[in-house]
C-alpha cells in the first residue's frame, strides 16, 4: 500500500507519495511540488535533498560504516583489490575470474596516452597545481575518443576502463612533471596499483618496484576511497553528465569540484598541519601549545567528516595503513614519525 505525506498551504493539502531509498529509509518525492502548489524546495547543500537512487554506495552516519554495492568496505578492504572493487562500483557485481583477467586486460591495453598528449605536459609551468593538469589532460581525451559512451560501448569498448587505465599514467606523468623527471610509460605486465608505482618512483638509471606490503597499501587505501555516496564530485557529474556530456568532459568537472577548500582541498590543509608537526623539534604537546594564545589559529577542517555522526569506518582502517606504512618503509626517522603520528590521533 502506497504512503503518501500531506503538506498544507493556505487552505489547501497536497499529498505526496514516500518512496523507500536502497537503505529503507522513508524519503519524500517532490517532483510535483511546483506544478501542484507553485512552489518550489529550498535546500542549500543537498543536506536534505537526494537527487538519484543508487546502490552504488552507502554510508551510515550513526555507525560509521561504508558499503559498496552492498558490501562492507572494511571487508572489500581485507579481501579485494582496487581493480576488484573497480569493477564492482562499475558494472554492480563483483567479477568473475575471467571477467575480472579480461577487465585486467582491458586496463593495460589503454593506459597509454596519445604520444601528442604528451606535449601537453609541456605547457604547464613545472610547479602546477596537480589537480589543474589532472582536470585539463581528462579533458582532453575527449578530442581523441570523441564516439559518445553508449556508442563506445556498441564497439566492445568501455569508456569508464579507459579512463581508469588512462587516468593513472596522466597522474603518474603530472608527478614527474612537477619534479622534473623524464616520464616512466606503463607495462602490461605490472598490476594496475604496482604500474602507478612504478611510473611514479622509476628513473631511466633505475626502474623501481614496490614490495608486495606497499603494494596491498596502496590498493586497500584505493578502495577505502573509491566512492562516497552523494559528495560533491559525484553530485558535480551527475548535473554535467545530464546534459549528455560526455564521460571525459563530466569526470573533469568532478576533479575541479575536488578542488575547493570545502572538498577535497581541505585535507591538503590538514596534511601541510601534520607535515609540520612531524618535522617540528617540538612534541606534539608542545607544538599545539602555540594554538592556546591568541598568536596562532589552528584551522582543523580536514580533520573527521561531517558526514559521519560516529567515527568513521574508513578513517579507522586508513589510519591502520598509515601505521602499517611506516613500519614497512626504512627511513630513519620513520619510528620517530609513527612515534608523533599516533600522539597527533590521539590530540585530534
Amino acid at each position: 500500500m502506497s504512503e503518501f505525506i500531506e503538506i498544507k498551504v493556505g487552505e489547501k493539502s497536497y499529498q505526496f507519495p514516500l518512496i523507500s531509498g536502497t537503505d529503507g529509509k522513508k524519503g519524500i518525492d517532490m517532483r510535483g511540488l511546483h506544478q501542484k502548489t507553485g512552489l518550489i524546495s529550498y535546500d542549500p547543500g543537498f543536506f536534505n535533498t537526494a537527487y538519484a537512487v543508487s546502490r552504488i554506495s552507502r554510508r551510515d552516519p550513526d555507525s560509521g560504516e561504508l558499503q559498496y554495492r552492498g558490501y562492507d568496505v572494511a571487508d572489500l578492504v581485507q579481501h579485494s583489490t582496487f581493480v576488484e572493487t573497480s569493477y564492482l562500483l562499475i558494472y554492480g557485481k563483483l567479477p568473475t575470474e575471467q571477467q575480472l583477467k579480461d577487465f585486467s586486460l582491458k586496463l593495460s591495453k589503454h593506459s597509454l596516452i596519445h604520444e601528442d598528449m604528451i606535449n601537453l605536459f609541456d605547457g604547464f609551468p613545472g610547479k602546477g597545481h596537480p589537480l589543474a593538469v589532472l582536470s585539463v589532460m581528462v579533458t582532453s581525451l575527449s578530442s581523441y575518443y570523441p564516439e559518445e559512451y553508449e556508442e563506445s560501448l556498441d564497439k566492445g569498448i568501455d569508456h569508464s576502463a579507459r579512463l581508469l587505465a588512462k587516468i593513472r599514467t596522466i597522474a603518474a606523468f603530472s608527478y614527474k612533471k612537477i619534479v622534473g623527471q623524464p616520464f616512466v610509460y606503463p607495462l602490461d605486465k605490472h598490476p594496475y596499483c604496482t604500474n602507478f608505482l612504478y611510473m611514479l618512483f622509476s628513473i631511466p638509471s633505475k626502474d623501481y618496484v614496490p614490495t608486495e606490503d606497499i603494494d596491498r597499501i596502496l590498493n586497500q587505501l584505493w578502495i577505502l576511497y573509491a566512492d562516497h555516496e552523494q559528495n560533491v564530485s559525484n553530485t558535480t557529474v551527475q548535473v554535467i553528465g545530464s546534459t549528455q556530456a560526455n564521460l571525459f568532459a563530466s569526470i573533469s568537472s568532478a576533479i575541479n569540484a575536488l578542488w575547493g577548500s570545502r572538498e577535497g582541498g581541505r585535507q591538503v590543509a590538514a596534511v601541510g598541519l601534520i607535515e609540520d608537526i612531524l618535522k617540528s623539534r617540538k612534541s606534539v604537546p608542545e607544538y599545539f601549545e602555540k594554538f592556546k594564545g591568541d598568536s596562532e589559529r589552528l584551522f582543523s577542517n580536514g580533520f573527521g567528516h561531517k558526514a559521519y555522526e560516529a567515527k568513521s569506518k574508513r578513517a579507522i582502517v586508513a589510519s591502520k595503513l598509515f601505521h602499517d606504512f611506516y613500519k614497512k618503509i626504512r627511513w630513519v626517522r620513520s619510528r620517530k614519525w609513527l612515534l608523533k603520528s599516533k600522539t597527533i590521533c590521539k590530540m585530534m
